[in-house]
């Protein structure tokens, strides 16, 4: 576990909404990952006036994501994702190292006097990821945040248990159906426009996750056994993906396959 005293776990946004920095809810309203990145970069570098319209939206229409995801790959991550809902905001996004560049949203709805918590991702195939804490009156703390992530129990799409913990059970996970450890340190990267600190605190959890499994794979499984997956199935895993493909949760949408072509 990371040594939290380096971390603000106290820290809290005053709103998940309003917000003072109008830069923050627009990159968080961004769901393609790749032009989340483009529009900060242009931002970081004083160039906000010039950001192309394009890379402002928060879903791109067909037509246009169909040229878009064109030029590369890469260019797939995130959008695909479900618009954001009325008052609905993203507050974490979970970028995983695949042939896609397979993207969650972890976010936050406000709902009367209630926020309450969904996770989403861009496959339709039925894979549940379902946060322990679903609502709070008040943001939730850094630590608060860490808990959401760490608790999300992922089913897969037959229903069955798959494992806890968006980050170290989805390691372990991994582990578990005979992936290298040296490929998963860079595996998840979790950032959030909302706590600035989480990027780096699951860098430092990958890698004590790392050094604690080579140190001693048999201590890890056994600290960490409810993160493993419950079954396996003739070679395949609970999300119906063959054991050690690039896709890691399926076609986004049902129509990725003609969009990439």
């Amino acid at each position: 576990m990371p040594e939290k005293s380096t971390y603000n776990l106290s820290f809290r946004p005053e709103s998940y909404l309003s917000t003072s920095d109008p830069t923050r809810e627009i990159l968080a309203r961004i769901t393609g990952e790749s032009r989340r990145t483009m529009v900060r970069e242009f931002m970081a570098a004083g160039m906000s006036d010039r950001i192309p319209d394009e890379l402002l939206m928060e879903v791109l229409p067909t037509a246009q994501r169909k040229r878009w995801v064109a030029v590369h790959r890469s260019h797939l991550g995130g959008e695909y994702l479900p618009p954001l809902l009325e008052r609905e905001i993203e507050i974490a996004r979970v970028s995983l190292a695949t042939f896609l560049s397979s993207q969650l949203s972890i976010r936050a709805k406000h709902c009367n006097r209630l926020i309450k918590y969904r996770i989403v991702d861009e496959y339709d195939n039925g894979v549940k990821y379902i946060p322990q804490r679903k609502t709070s009156r008040l943001p939730l703390t850094m630590a608060e945040m860490i808990d959401l992530i760490d608790g999300v129990k992922v089913y897969g799409d037959g229903g069955d248990y798959a494992f806890t913990g968006l980050s170290r059970g989805w390691r372990n996970w991994e582990v578990s159906l005979d992936h290298d450890p040296d490929d998963l340190i860079f595996f998840i990267t979790i950032t959030s426009e909302f706590y600035p600190e989480l990027r780096r605190y699951y860098e430092e959890q990958a890698w004590e996750w790392y050094d604690v499994l080579i140190a001693d794979p048999d201590e890890e499984e056994e600290l960490n056994n409810e993160d493993y997956v419950e079954g396996q199935d003739s070679g395949r895993d609970v999300f119906n993906r063959d054991v050690g493909g690039n896709n890691a949760l399926g076609q986004p949408g049902g129509t990725h396959s003609e969009e990439t072509t």
